[in-house]
Order: C-alpha cells, then sequence, then structure tokens
C-alpha cells in the first residue's frame, strides 16, 4: 500500500514548512492528511482508480491531485522542491527524539545549528541556553537525544535491513544462476540493528568459463542492482555499494569448497569466532575464512555443520553466536531446543480502529487467520491515551459484544478479547476492575509521564504487575531502538515480581521496540517468568513483524515452553485465569 509512503512524504513537507516560519495553517493542512492516510482502510491507488480520492473526508482536490502525481510519477514535485530549500543535515536534526521542527527551525535560524556535528559544537560552547524556550531541563533532553542518535547513527533496523537483503538476493537470483548465496553478519545473526550488509554468493559453473570469470559476473551484477544509489568498489571477487539512505552492502564471491567456512568466518561474532579458532588452535589446526586446516590439508570448509564438526561441536544456530555460553553447552551436549516461527499459534498484541488501528477487528482477523494462526488477541488502547482514541469503558464492552459476534460465526479460530490498559503515574490502571475483569487478556503499559525516577517508575510498574488482572507487562522499558531510551525502571525487580505473581512479559516484536531485549528476555526466562509476542500491529503488513520477536526468544535462549505464544488457545486462557483466581 502507498498510504504509508504518502504519510511520510506529507509529514515531510509540513515539517520544512513548520522549519521554514510558515503559516500555521498550512503546516495543519498537511499534518491532516498525513492522519488521514495514516488512518485510511483502502489502498490509495485502488481508491484513485476506482475516480473515489475526493470522497474520502479531509482530501480535496489540491492533496488528490498530488496523490495521483505520486502514483503516476513516483515524487511530487511540489514535495521535491520544498526539500530542497532544507539541507538534508538539517533534516536530519528531526531523528532525534524530543526535537521537533520549531526546535529545529529555531536553532537553524537563531545559531546556524543545520547539522547534528554542529548541535554537538552549539551544545559544547553553551549557546544553546541562551535561545527562547531553552532551559537546563529541555538541554539536557536534547544532549541525550544526540547520545542515543549518535551511538546508533548508521545502523539500520533489523526488519528493514532484511527486507532489503531479501530484495538484493532475489534479484541476483534472478540476474545470474547461484549454486549459494546467504547474508552473513550481524543480520544472520539476528542482532536489533545492524551496521552494514554482507552476501556471500557461489556462482554456478559456466561451461567454457573459468572461475574468476564467472565472478567477475556475479560482481558486475550486483554492481547494477537498482537498490543502490552509488557503487564504492569493483574487483574481481568483491564489491561495496550504498543504498540512497547511505547504507553499506558488501558482496563476496567465495569458491565453492570454502563458502561454509566464509559464511561461518562472516557471520562472526568475533568473540565466538575466537572461541572457535582456539578450539581448532587446541587441536593442531587451523581455522580462517577460506577453511579448518590440518597443516595444508583443507578438512572442512564446504558447509558450516561441518566446520562445527570437525571442531567436535554440533553446529550452532547463528541467534546463539555471541560467546554467552553456548560453546559450553554445545561441548557438554546441553544447546537448548530454541523456539521458532512454526511453533507460534497467535499473535497477543494488536489494535484495531477502535483505538488507533487502520482496520476494522474483522479485517485484521482474517490477516490474522491467514498467518495459519489459531486465534489473536485485540488489544486497544485504553482512554487516558487520547492521541490514540484510547476506549472508554462504554466502548471496551461494545467492543466485547463485537468480538462475541463475530465469535459465534467463528469455527476453528477464536478473537480474544484484549485490552492495552495504560499504567496511571500512581500505578493504578486506566479501566475499572470490574470491567477488566470480563476481558480474556490484559496487557499493561506505560505511555505517559517518563521522566519519573527510577525508584517511581518501578514502583509504578509493580503495582501494575501486583493485580490479579493484569497478564502481561507490555513493550516493559519503552524503548525504541534508535530513537529513545527506555524509562528508568529496575529491569531485575520487575522480573523477580513478575516470576513471583505469575505476570509475563512481553518481547514486543516491531521492529523499532524489540522490548523486552535479548539480554533481559534471557534474565526473564531462567527466573521462570513466562515471555509472550505481541507485532503490536496496527495494520495487516504489521503482522509479518512476528519473526522479529522469536529471534529475540531465541537469542535469549527460549524454548517454545517459555512462550505463551505457542500455547494453545485453552492453555493460554488457562494461564490468564490462574492468576484472577487469587482475587
Amino acid at each position: 500500500m502507498k498510504n504509508q509512503e504518502l504519510a511520510a512524504i506529507f509529514a515531510q513537507m509540513a515539517d520544512v514548512l513548520e522549519i521554514q516560519g510558515a503559516n500555521e495553517f498550512r503546516v495543519r493542512s498537511y499534518r491532516k492528511i498525513v492522519r488521514v492516510l495514516e488512518d485510511l482502510p483502502d489502498d490509495v491507488e485502488t481508491l484513485a482508480g476506482d475516480g473515489r480520492l475526493e470522497d474520502v473526508p479531509g482530501v480535496g482536490e489540491g492533496t488528490a491531485k498530488k496523490i495521483r502525481e505520486y502514483l503516476e510519477t513516483g515524487k511530487i514535485e511540489a514535495h521535491q522542491e520544498l526539500v530542497s530549500q532544507v539541507r538534508p543535515e538539517t533534516l536530519e536534526l528531526l531523528n532525534l527524539s524530543g526535537v521537533g521542527p520549531k526546535t529545529v527551525g529555531l536553532l537553524a535560524g537563531k545559531l546556524g545549528v543545520t547539522s547534528i556535528e554542529k548541535l554537538h559544537a552549539a551544545l559544547d560552547r553553551g549557546e544553546i541556553g541562551k535561545l527562547p524556550g531553552m532551559g537546563e531541563k529541555k538541554i539536557e533532553n536534547i544532549r541525550k537525544a544526540l547520545d542515543l542518535y549518535s551511538a546508533a547513527r548508521g545502523r539500520a533496523l533489523l526488519g528493514w535491513a532484511r527486507d532489503l537483503a531479501d530484495d538484493i538476493v532475489g534479484e541476483l537470483r534472478d540476474r545470474i544462476e547461484l549454486t549459494e548465496i546467504e547474508p552473513a553478519g550481524s543480520l544472520r545473526r539476528w542482532r536489533e540493528t545492524v551496521g552494514d550488509l554482507d552476501i556471500l554468493a557461489v556462482p554456478a559453473p559456466r561451461k567454457g568459463v573459468d572461475g574468476v570469470e564467472t565472478a567477475r559476473g556475479a560482481v558486475k551484477a550486483f554492481s547494477s542492482l537498482p537498490q543502490f544509489a552509488e557503487v564504492l568498489s569493483a574487483g574481481e571477487t568483491k564489491a561495496s555499494a550504498r543504498t540512497p539512505d547511505g547504507f553499506q552492502v558488501d558482496l563476496r564471491v567465495v569458491p565453492s569448497e570454502s563458502f561454509g567456512a566464509a559464511l561461518q568466518y562472516f557471520t562472526g561474532s568475533k568473540a565466538h569466532n575466537v572461541r572457535l579458532r582456539s578450539i581448532a588452535q587446541s587441536k593442531g589446526l587451523k581455522l580462517s575464512e577460506y577453511g579448518l586446516f590440518d597443516g595444508d590439508r583443507a578438512i572442512a570448509g564446504t558447509d558450516e555443520e561441518g566446520v562445527y564438526e570437525a571442531l567436535g561441536l554440533p553446529w550452532i544456530t547463528p541467534e546463539l553466536r555471541e560467546d554467552r555460553g553456548e560453546i559450553e553447552a554445545a561441548l557438554s551436549g546441553k544447546m537448548p531446543d530454541l523456539v521458532t516461527i512454526k511453533d507460534i499459534r497467535c499473535d497477543l498484541q494488536s489494535h484495531s480502529t477502535f483505538s488507533d488501528g487502520s482496520c476494522s477487528i474483522t479485517e485484521m482477523a482474517g490477516f490474522a487467520r491467514s498467518h495459519g494462526y489459531d486465534y489473536y488477541a485485540v488489544t486497544d488502547h485504553s482512554q487516558s491515551l487520547k492521541i490514540a482514541n484510547g476506549m472508554t469503558p462504554d466502548r471496551f464492552l461494545m467492543q466485547m459484544q463485537e468480538i462475541d459476534g463475530l465469535n459465534a460465526k467463528s469455527e476453528g479460530f477464536r478473537i480474544l478479547k484484549g485490552i492495552e490498559v495504560d499504567i496511571l503515574p500512581d500505578g493504578s490502571l486506566d479501566m475499572p476492575d470490574d470491567v477488566l475483569a470480563k476481558a480474556d487478556v490484559v496487557l499493561a503499559s506505560i505511555h505517559s509521564n517518563f521522566k519519573q525516577s527510577e525508584e517511581e517508575m518501578t514502583e509504578r510498574i509493580l503495582k501494575a504487575a501486583r493485580s490479579p488482572l493484569v497478564n502481561i507487562i507490555a513493550h516493559p522499558t519503552g524503548r525504541l531502538i534508535v530513537s529513545r531510551e527506555g524509562y528508568s525502571v529496575n529491569v531485575g525487580r520487575l522480573i523477580e515480581e513478575c516470576a513471583a505473581t505469575g505476570t509475563a512479559l512481553e518481547i514486543n516484536s516491531h521492529q523499532a521496540r524489540l522490548d523486552l531485549n535479548d539480554v533481559n528476555a534471557r534474565r526473564a526466562m531462567e527466573a521462570g517468568v513466562m515471555l509472550s509476542l505481541g507485532t503490536d500491529a496496527h495494520h495487516p503488513d504489521d503482522f509479518a513483524m512476528m519473526p522479529l520477536g522469536v529471534s529475540v526468544a531465541r537469542r535469549a535462549w527460549c524454548a517454545p515452553r517459555h512462550i505463551l505464544n505457542t500455547f494453545s488457545c485453552e492453555s493460554f486462557l488457562e494461564f490468564c485465569s490462574r492468576k484472577r483466581a487469587r482475587r
């Protein structure tokens, strides 16, 4: 769907106008169309094709013309002209959490701060505090956001990087015949962010063509891919290129007899590889990207399994290759039986048009069922989250009636009556107990007052976890991977409380969150806390992010028994009811 692409374009137009100090009416008009497009359940391409664009509330003749221009040409001339008036480095400042267009306009207009680097310098010189509205707290928040963004700069979210890798691999397979091709590096280990992309390939032999020429053909095909804006280098067996976003992708063409060794080497991690080389040395062997050698004789290297077997180890799944005990577990025969995407029977967090989702419950349920799920939970927001059209108690009761009606007509699939209830600043829940008691599942989460102290925030969440009506604490630390640090919470105390009360913790599978992270998820699992996976789907496309949540669970050493989503619907509801029985 083009809805989100167009929403991003109009949002950027509004941002630029606000940076320039344009008329507020123009800015608001663009913000309004962004909301319309984000909430629109229909595809704008379909509406345009049917001549129904102007029928959409909020879409006037001028907006419809711009939308059609984008659908026909892939661009909006007015957008390109507007964006050309602001330096790309200035727009990058909007990536900082809490720094909006007005602040960017103020920084640029008064201090000439038009880039991340210049903002660093202005902070160091103490100039920001001279601007109106820039108090000590605001400056500290900008400094924290800048530190967080700078640390993550140049790294891509896992979901985005995987989509890019799939596109590139698919394109190469279409253009040349390959016997092997595989992305390596942190992407293959399913790290939450990816610094660059390494792709290993083995071209198929061609009659009458030597190996060098075959490798050159692969490099040439890679260098001409439409995903790249710039080719940095192209040799006989290696090439590097950058996407329009500046993300680097490297291709390495390797001989078939070294593919397994190269895949192991370039997958990493560095610490895991150091351990493997140490084992090889203890056996009088040498391990490199070219193979495992006994003197000059290669004894393994064609496939990864053979490399690990020759070292006296079972194959270790890439997600575990972080030197966090996987070598010891492999040597002792105690490798975990990790959860897989095939084990997942439901999605335990999603949103509909009852709050801020883009589709009806019927539509979302249809997509969930098409994913092969046995059941799924509708968990719309509660009333205090007004920006997300949070439900009042009466609207929640209406939603439950609608779900009962849908379930009465459905066979072999169940929609759970759930809610994502806000945890208020004092730890109370944003919905009466007698209403929550009617739900099948209750998620509780933080969406406001992020600046409480660690003690206040921890007690706030602990109080919610103690409620017999709360089954799952959702996105427990509140982080957004590259744009917002989590709020201050003592995760260790939260894990202890959840273990004591039978409350689950969520691994939010949305690529921007992946919260809990793998380290804390493993701490929770080892403490006996059940974990749940939810894509936080606001649109059917979001269900596709479930593998990201599964990857966090795998990196946390979780087996199916640790993940609520592997339970049957009856077993999951029994888990929820056990805690409620304590009321």
